[in-house]
This record gives C-alpha cells, sequence and structure tokens, in this order.
C-alpha cells in the first residue's frame, strides 16, 4: 500500500533558471530602450517619403 503525496513539490532548478531568464530579458530590454530611447519625432523619418 502507498503513502498518499500530501507534501507539494519543491521548486525545481528549471522554476528558478525560467525566473532568471525571464528576468535577463526584461533588464536588457530596459538598457536597450534607455540607450536607444523610442521617439517620435519627424527626424526619425529621415528618409524620403515616396508616393
Amino acid at each position: 500500500m502507498t503513502k498518499p503525496n500530501n507534501s507539494e513539490p519543491l521548486k525545481s532548478h528549471r522554476d528558478f533558471r525560467n525566473i532568471f531568464l525571464l528576468a535577463l530579458h526584461v533588464v536588457v530590454l530596459a538598457v536597450l530602450l534607455w540607450v536607444h530611447p523610442i521617439s517620435f519625432t519627424l527626424a526619425d523619418r529621415a528618409l524620403p517619403y515616396v508616393m
């Protein structure tokens, strides 16, 4: 006869790795937006507009 599994599963290394990778992507995105901020000025459209 087997014992019922009442204990919660322990956090695996995979869960921590996924959280770390998510945080890393957020930090990289924040740094990229800080270095190259998005601006909607007319200077961004420097190429000639052809109809």
